[in-house]
């Protein structure tokens, strides 16, 4: 579908509207949850966000280890999204800022992840969806944090 500038309507490209954000899907029947998995790195971070149906409507491959950039992808959603991140060595201040923001915070054990995904291929983006997923289907394994002594 496309609209002449000129007639007020979008210009289009690959079925979004040109200039707009690609994680501005709204959900369907108007108040799906969403599942955020963030594959953590120290310069950058890999986003992956499901609906509770399964549907990928958020796929970021080198969103900047930053947390402006990652809190306004997460509110342009227009639903909750917990967020699950692995248990590596990135994962204590983003878990507290991402908190701090208002946003819900689950922290994966790596080898239990990894016993049960089973995955052969290991990418950033394959990661980022089986955490994602792992929350949705609620199979993530618990883990208990402990607060800062300081």
């Amino acid at each position: 579908m496309k609209g002449r500038a000129s007639e007020g309507g979008a210009h289009w490209r690959d079925g979004h509207p040109v200039g707009a954000h690609p994680c501005a899907v709204r959900p369907p029947y108007g108040g799906s949850l969403y599942y955020a998995g963030l594959d953590l790195h120290k310069k950058y971070f890999t986003l992956c966000v499901l609906t509770s149906e399964g549907q990928v409507v958020c796929d970021h491959r080198r969103l900047p280890a930053e947390v402006e950039p990652l809190t306004t992808i997460l509110r342009n959603l227009g639903g909750p999204a917990p967020v699950t991140v692995e248990a590596t060595l990135q994962w204590a201040w983003l878990h507290d800022r991402l908190t701090a923001a208002g946003f819900r915070v689950q922290v994966a054990p790596p080898q239990q992840v990894k016993l049960i995904s089973h995955a052969r291929c290991k990418t950033d983006p394959i990661d980022a969806r089986k955490l994602a997923e792992l929350t949705r289907v609620n199979l993530l394994p618990a883990r208990r944090l402990y607060p800062h002594r300081g």
